[in-house]
């Protein structure tokens, strides 16, 4: 896979002429500046990948349009697959969406953690656990489920007090 990637020919940094590609294990990002750009790095990088025995799950495939004029979502053809258009979609953990809003991945975030603390709910009100113990549990298993990711996202001073960030003076 890291052969394919690397003759898929995306260097350098992002910017409005130049692509980006991002991959973890089998997830690949492919950030381009146009759509044309992006029709052109996804099919070289089937043609790369299929030089070592491995394809594109087109099904699996998802395409994000982020723009600051809102378009209407469409689907994009590259060769014989066809690439769903979609406003959001979860990569590696955070929600990204086309329109930015970090609102939706906190909403998420805050979701997880009260999932996860219902799931322990047990636990917390066992009187065999003693206080210290609770805590413990609460910031190694609830605090990073509700916290993760949440060092890159760009609050607005509204978010900031709803998400009990204080501003220093």
């Amino acid at each position: 896979m890291e052969a394919a990637i690397r003759n898929v020919g995306v260097k350098g940094l992002f910017d409005y002429n130049i692509s980006q590609l991002a991959a973890y294990t089998d997830d690949i990002v492919i950030i381009n500046g146009s759509q044309s750009s992006m029709i052109r790095h996804t099919t070289t990088l089937q043609m790369e990948a299929a030089k070592y025995v491995l394809m594109v799950n087109a099904s699996k495939t998802k395409y994000l349009n982020s723009t600051r004029n809102p378009r209407p979502l469409q689907d994009v053809t590259i060769g014989d697959d066809t690439i769903e258009g979609v406003s959001s979609f979860k990569y590696l953990g955070p929600i990204l969406s086309n329109r930015n809003k970090v609102g939706v991945e906190v909403n998420a975030r805050i979701m997880a953690g009260n999932r996860c603390f219902y799931s322990l709910s047990k636990l917390f009100r066992s009187k065999y656990l003693s206080a210290k113990s609770k805590l413990s549990i609460y910031k190694t298993i609830i605090r990073p489920v509700t916290t993760y990711g949440y060092e890159a996202w760009s609050l607005s001073s509204a978010q900031s007090v709803w998400a009990g960030e204080t501003r220093r003076r």
